[in-house]
């Protein structure tokens, strides 16, 4: 665990810090940065913030939001236009770049690259959890505004139009067309392992994984933003065949694929249950990142039983 102290707000003021959409974010990203690249020896702890700090950038957001700002562009696309759309792109290229800084990082050494990989996606998700609940207030007047007109993973528009030539409007084409919404809104979390009746967690589980496998213009929530640029800026980057380039055929492994191969080969010197243990959390790692079931590498983690799957716990009923 880190031994530093918790971090104190920034001397700028509330006022100042919320003029401009670069003041806001030189007052927000010295607690970003601490959680983010502040070292410490358990990569499942974050270093601290002061509490008033964590209020205070609650506040800042709340400020800066709701002041005038100067009318939006005709030339601005309507998402843009929403406010806090802004500081949502800003921190996902923000994450985009903690995460490029972790591609660079990743060891060349097969054998080094799966314990760097996971220790590192642990410290980048338990922050980013972090910084999820310090911009509570994007995920609530941006987020979940987008989610309800059709922005969020899966949108309103995927819906195959069965009758394209009918008139719609009136009550029954809405219906219809929730149905259609909810069938495919529940074939695709069953793509992640959820079935009907499950538990409320195996739900919500399920939903993380899609909304990180949507592509980057979809808006989900923060947590799921950072899982979602962690596979976009290290696994993707990890996953391709060197010197191939787009369009070409790709012969051979990724640096990703040739660690794996290494540690699901029985021929090496590691324990069954360390090279077992390491795989299950490799499968899970991928899956909650929104690699899709079907990829090679998760396919060949599931064929030797390592699906990335949480054990299903339901209620128990009291007779």
């Amino acid at each position: 665990m880190s031994n530093l102290p918790p971090i104190p707000a920034p001397p700028t003021s509330l006022a100042e810090a919320s003029t401009s959409l670069q003041a806001l974010w030189d007052y927000m990203q010295p607690a970003f940065d601490h959680i983010f690249r502040s070292p410490t020896s358990d990569p499942a702890k974050v270093p601290p913030i002061d509490a008033a700090y964590y209020i205070w950038v609650s506040t800042a957001l709340y400020n800066y939001r709701t002041s005038p700002r100067r009318p939006a562009s005709l030339n601005e696309n309507a998402r843009m236009r929403m406010p806090g759309s802004d500081v949502y792109e800003r921190v996902d290229a923000y994450l985009a770049s903690i995460a490029q800084e972790l591609m660079s990082g990743a060891p060349q050494d097969a054998h080094a690259l799966i314990p760097y990989l996971l220790s590192t996606y642990t410290r980048f998700t338990t922050s980013a959890a972090v910084l999820h609940r310090m911009l509570n207030y994007i995920n609530s007047h941006f987020v979940t505004p987008e989610l309800n007109r059709g922005h969020g993973w899966l949108g309103r528009h995927e819906i195959p139009d069965q009758n394209p030539k009918k008139p719609r409007r009136g009550g029954n084409w809405r219906e219809g067309v929730k149905a259609r919404f909810a069938e495919l809104r529940a074939a695709e979390l069953k793509k992640w392992g959820w079935e009907e009746g499950d538990p409320a967690d195996v739900l919500a589980e399920a939903q993380t994984c899609a909304e990180a496998a949507s592509g980057l213009d979809r808006v989900v929530p923060l947590a799921s933003l950072a899982r979602r640029r962690f596979r976009t800026e290290v696994l993707e980057p990890l996953l391709k065949v060197p010197g191939a380039g787009a369009g070409m055929e790709q012969s051979g492994n990724g640096r990703l694929d040739n660690a794996v191969a290494e540690l699901l080969d029985l021929t090496t010197t590691q324990s069954l249950g360390e090279r077992a243990q390491l795989a299950q959390i490799m499968a899970r790692m991928l899956r909650m990142c929104g690699m899709q079931p079907d990829h090679p590498l998760r396919r060949r983690l599931d064929s030797d039983g390592y699906t990335g799957m949480s054990p299903k716990r339901y209620p128990t009923v009291s007779c």
